[in-house]
């Protein structure tokens, strides 16, 4: 069965495109209240790059008589996630980063970890990367509950990149994912 040009067009509509994207962070209050980090609003205009969060689905297998084995659906395990920003000359980004990895634990080791119970002492945060349409308008949202920053990677310095962009990386951890379609 061989499809025509217009068959596909038709059935593909208007695609998805991967640059259409922004990202958004509720960071604890702690961490965000230090002066001179960014304003939360700057994070949307200044992530680079990023992807739609993955997961994997675990399996169990359940012995059965014969040697056979019943595969069945295990736990869901969400991976790391990483975005990549664009660092202006203020460093407001790197600078909230640097805070909340700091508020979770010192450089200077003098705090004791945090445990998350309640709002004051939660190192917890909420990432969500929305993917929108042509126009800008939002199709759908991913939002990763409990995150917090596990890496925020070096930034390279070259005199011989004088024609580039600053940028770095930050990878987070998070216990589960909240859509939105809109």
């Amino acid at each position: 069965m061989s499809l025509d040009l217009n068959t596909f067009k038709n059935q593909l509509g208007v695609a998805a495109r991967p640059n259409n994207f922004y990202v958004t962070m509720s960071v604890p209050k702690p961490a965000a209240g230090s002066v001179g980090a960014a304003p939360i609003a700057d994070i949307r205009y200044l992530a680079k790059a990023t992807t739609i969060p993955a997961f994997t689905m675990g399996i169990v297998e359940i012995p059965h008589i014969g040697g056979r084995r019943l595969k069945v659906p295990g736990d869901r395990i969400f991976n790391e996630w990483q975005v990549t920003f664009i660092a202006d000359e203020t460093m407001g980004v790197h600078k909230l980063m640097e805070q909340w990895t700091n508020y979770i634990k010192r450089y200077d080791f003098s705090q004791e970890d945090l445990t998350g119970g309640n709002d004051d002492n939660s190192y917890y945060g909420t990432v969500t990367v929305t993917h929108t349409d042509v126009s800008g308008a939002d199709l759908r949202s991913y939002q990763l509950d409990q995150a917090f920053p596990t890496e925020v990677a070096q930034m390279d310095m070259s005199y011989d990149n004088f024609d580039q962009i600053a940028e770095f990386s930050v990878t987070f951890q998070y216990s589960g994912i909240t859509t939105k379609n809109f």
